[in-house]
């Protein structure tokens, strides 16, 4: 069995990973992953990818263990010296889900992991389908509805940890702040015909 690990950005990108990668990038890397391999590799399996998006953000990473709360269905919250890891097993280490705000450079990257832990029950083929709606192929990762499932999955998860009610305070600046730079993401990632609920 041939297992390949890699980051589509630090493929693409001279070993950087700062740059973030649309679904254009994405059928760049399928197309030389293929060359590289010498086989088909869009029939590929995944077991694991991870969601990325980077905000400008008044505060450090780890303050925000403070103002939010875990998405639903995540069990555990781990602070790191870098950021706040949102797990969904109790250990983050058996965690197939997770979502991370932690500092890069001078931005605050936010990221969501699926990763197959079959042992567990939750292979990727599963956490594909019901979290994206597509099967756990590299030759999904180029569709264009896959992108979008993608990029909604994200943002839908990072809202979801942002209290609805008995709000601080000190709080309300930063859950402002963060849903304003998320729409502004939205808005610059996807073409107006793919976003939910345009004014």
């Amino acid at each position: 069995m041939t297992i390949v690990s890699f980051s589509i950005p630090k493929l693409l990108f001279n070993g950087c990973n700062i740059e973030l990668a649309g679904i254009n990038e994405t059928l760049e890397a399928v197309g030389l992953m293929a060359e590289i391999l010498g086989i088909d590799f869009s029939k590929f399996h995944n077991s694991r990818l991870d969601i990325t998006t980077n905000i400008k953000s008044s505060i450090r990473a780890s303050a925000y263990v403070k103002h939010l709360k875990n998405p639903p269905y995540f069990k555990g919250c781990n602070l790191k010296k870098k950021g706040i890891y949102y797990h969904t097993a109790a250990e983050l280490k058996d965690s197939a889900r997770v979502l991370s705000l932690y500092d890069k450079e001078d931005l605050l990257r936010i990221e969501a992991r699926l990763f197959s832990k079959a042992e567990l029950g939750q292979s990727a083929n599963y956490l594909f389908k019901r979290h994206l709606k597509h099967e756990a192929l590299v030759s999904e990762l180029t569709k264009e509805s896959f992108y979008v499932n993608s990029v909604y999955y994200l943002n839908d998860l990072v809202q979801s940890a942002i209290p609805k009610c008995k709000i601080k305070a000190e709080s309300i600046g930063v859950y402002e702040e963060l849903r304003s730079s998320l729409d502004s993401n939205l808005r610059y990632t996807l073409p107006d015909n793919l976003l939910r609920n345009v004014c």
